[in-house]
């Protein structure tokens, strides 16, 4: 299972630097009036910060009309702390994004900013003090008839501060204010719908 994610992340990142070459000729070609789509795409994997043994799940959502795109994309970082308890960072964001294709297919490159972000653990109760930052990324389509074939990259940056409590084992609570920085990268498979 393993070797065929690893093997499915490698063709998706040799399929986008494949498509650099062609983006000014697809900007030439471009056709608006065959982009409007709805796009559901599923993080299948990642790079993850060093010395960090992570996990990512992800889903993303988008609808194109014309050249510009809107969409909501959802990440889950799973991690464990010192203690070996499961820590689970979520943060969702609103995509902006513009798209240009030639022939059967599309380039997409846009951002998302980040509208929440939450810090969960199995011990202790937290609350986000404050989140900023967001995510780029780069999808590539391919036509199939009105659906399309999706592969895409996205880079995480989120800094964030927020404030931790638990119980002490005389009773009292204890709290804490933790700051941090997540860095990582996912790749994403998708499928479109075109209409």
């Amino acid at each position: 299972m393993k070797k065929t994610i690893k093997l499915t992340k490698f063709a998706i990142l040799a399929l986008l630097i494949l498509s650099i070459p062609y983006i000014e000729k697809a900007m030439a070609q471009f056709n608006p009036s065959n982009l409007s789509r709805i796009r559901l795409s599923i993080s299948n994997g990642g790079e993850y910060m060093p010395g960090l043994d992570a996990t990512s799940t992800g889903t993303s959502l988008s609808y194109t009309l014309d050249t510009f795109g809107i969409g909501y994309t959802t990440s889950t970082l799973s991690t464990k702390d010192s203690s070996n308890i499961e820590e689970k960072y979520t943060s969702n964001v609103l995509d902006l994004s513009v798209m240009t294709g030639m022939d059967r297919f599309t380039f997409q490159a846009g951002y998302g900013w980040l509208l929440s972000h939450k810090w969960k653990h199995e011990t202790k109760d937290t609350t986000t003090n404050s989140s900023e930052g967001g995510g780029g990324f780069f999808n590539v389509g391919f036509q199939l008839g009105i659906f399309e074939l999706v592969g895409g990259y996205r880079v995480w940056s989120i800094l964030y501060n927020i404030n931790k409590s638990y119980k002490r084992t005389n009773g009292s609570t204890a709290t804490s204010d933790e700051k941090g920085q997540l860095a990582y990268k996912e790749m994403y498979l998708g499928i479109g719908y075109i209409f």
